[in-house]
């Protein structure tokens, strides 16, 4: 089977942003890419959805994204320009990478979990975040994106991306093999 790929890897001196919709919790944060190749992280934010049924897609990533306002804000504040967005979505879905070489998953209709998003599946999540952060925060500089899914279906989509991610109790690494 195919393996979406990324087409580029963060290098030294770029902003990573990564932004996590858990079973219960929103987590975002910021990291810098030292000389090693390492993320060090510059800004961490949890907070807990509150619920779990949305009304549409919309009041999901509109819900998603003000839990996450502190981390947008430590953006906005610093001046900073993350180069790539790392996106964990902990739900069912299909992962390709995008003509842009972003590695994107579009979710199923059905959730696990408990969870109710209608219209969640209509369009890929990294693109729906993606395009948020730029009509809402004004993120409208070239963003690289890589959207993992922690579902077996979709295990091992961002091999060869470069991310490095790790939240507390939470570490992903995907990197060149």
């Amino acid at each position: 089977s195919h393996v979406p790929k990324a087409k580029e890897r963060v290098t030294a001196g770029q902003i990573v942003a990564s932004f996590e919709a858990g079973g219960t919790k929103a987590r975002g944060a910021i990291y810098l890419v030292n000389d090693k190749g390492k993320l060090v992280q510059l800004f961490y934010h949890e907070a807990a959805f509150g619920k779990t049924k949305y009304s549409s897609a919309d009041e999901f990533y509109t819900h998603f994204l003000e839990l996450l306002s502190p981390m947008t804000q430590y953006v906005t504040n610093n001046d900073l320009k993350p180069n790539a967005i790392s996106i964990i979505w902990s739900y069912p879905g299909a992962a390709t990478t995008t003509a842009e070489g972003n590695v994107d998953v579009t979710s199923t209709a059905k959730l696990t979990k408990e969870w109710k998003i209608p219209g969640i599946e209509l369009e890929p999540i990294g693109q729906a975040i993606v395009n948020r952060l730029k009509q809402q925060h004004h993120w409208d500089h070239p963003l690289r994106y890589a959207v993992m899914n922690d579902t077996v279906a979709v295990q091992g989509a961002i091999v060869a991306t470069g991310f490095n991610i790790a939240f507390p109790g939470y570490n992903t690494e995907s990197g060149g093999f």
